[in-house]
C-alpha cells in the first residue's frame, strides 16, 4: 500500500492527515508524490495506525448507537412501570436494572476508548 492509498482510507486532506498523525507536511507531500521513498516499516506502521483508528471510530459509532437504543428501551420500561403502578401482576424491575447496567457498561467502554 502506498502513502497516498493510506491517506485515501481516511478521506482526509494532506493537511488534516498530517495534523492528525503529527507528520511534517513537506515531508509527507514529498513522500506521497514519490519524490522521496519512505522506509517500508514506516508505511506498514502508518497503515496499521490508520486502520486501527478507523476501527476505533467504527466501534465508537456502534457503541453510541447502542447507548441510544438502550436509553430508549429504558425510557419505555420506566414508562410502563409508571403506567402499571399498583398492578400486582406487573413487574419490570429486572428489565430496568438490566438496561441500566447495559447503559453503564456501554458508557464505560466508550469512555475508555475515547
Amino acid at each position: 500500500m502506498t502513502i497516498k492509498e493510506i491517506r485515501a482510507l481516511t478521506g482526509l486532506s494532506q493537511v488534516k492527515f498530517c495534523e492528525k498523525y503529527h507528520i511534517p507536511l513537506n515531508t509527507f507531500v514529498r513522500r506521497e508524490q514519490g519524490k522521496r521513498e519512505p522506509p517500508d516499516y514506516l508505511v506498514k506502521f502508518l497503515e496499521f495506525k490508520v486502520r486501527e483508528d478507523l476501527l476505533m471510530e467504527e466501534l465508537k459509532s456502534y457503541l453510541e448507537n447502542e447507548i441510544e437504543k438502550t436509553r430508549k428501551l429504558l425510557n419505555q420500561e420506566e414508562q410502563k412501570k409508571k403506567e402499571n403502578i399498583g398492578n400486582p401482576m406487573f413487574d419490570n424491575e429486572t428489565s430496568i436494572t438490566c438496561l441500566g447496567s447495559m447503559l453503564v457498561a456501554y458508557r464505560n467502554v466508550l469512555d475508555k476508548i475515547s
